[in-house]
């Protein structure tokens, strides 16, 4: 494609907030840009406190003029449930580098708290991407009275080759914490996914509440 695609991130809630051209992103791999005119990017860690450049948290955003503002169905108030100081979280995980550019590390909503850790999800996905004949992973938590959430993974695999589920275990142990391993693994060819063809993780895990 040349030296010419643009590289923007942002979300329904708050539309386009951080973009880059490539000249930008050749200086800066693997970011997805800068807060464009108008708009914010805070970085806050788990207790709290705004993380130091370079440290990953959870990503909130200011829109500023850029957005008219939106309110989700059944809210009272506001634009939803993860705000802060005017900002607001869409789900996502990153961290800001010296000049302000973002990177995204991970899926904060997609977290799952299994006896007190935090693990997750996209590392465990994309540690399978280096097995072959997977197509496509979905890991996720589900309630356990125990521990508080249960690790599950659907794999979609080569139906004429793939690994089996003992393979996919041993394959995630090897490279893994073994807190990150699913205690459930589950081979799934027919992977929901929404219109936009993202995974849609929420329609798997109702199958077991």
């Amino acid at each position: 494609m040349g030296p010419d695609p643009a590289r923007y991130y942002g979300g329904t809630e708050v539309g386009t907030v951080v973009a880059c051209d490539s000249e930008e992103w050749l200086a800066h791999p693997g970011t997805v840009g800068r807060a464009i005119d108008g708009c914010d990017i805070r970085i806050v860690r788990e207790d709290g406190t705004e993380a130091p450049t370079g440290v990953s948290g959870e990503i909130f955003i200011d829109p500023g003029t850029a957005w008219p503002g939106s309110r989700y169905v059944g809210a009272a108030t506001g634009t939803g449930p993860r705000t802060r100081d005017g900002y607001i979280s869409i789900g996502d995980g990153g961290w800001l580098d010296d000049d302000g550019y973002l990177y995204l590390s991970d899926r904060t909503a997609d977290m799952v708290i299994s006896a007190g850790v935090n693990i997750y999800p996209v590392e465990i996905e994309h540690c399978l991407t280096g097995l072959p004949g997977v197509r496509d992973a979905a890991a996720f938590g589900i309630p356990d009275p125990d521990l508080g959430e249960r690790l599950v993974l659907h794999v979609d695999t080569d139906p004429d080759g793939g690994p089996s589920t003992e393979e996919v275990s041993e394959f995630l142990r090897e490279r893994l914490a073994g807190y990150k391993v699913p205690q459930l693994v589950v081979i799934d060819h027919e992977l929901p996914r929404e219109e936009s063809g993202k995974l849609f993780k929420r329609r798997i895990r109702e199958t077991y509440r």
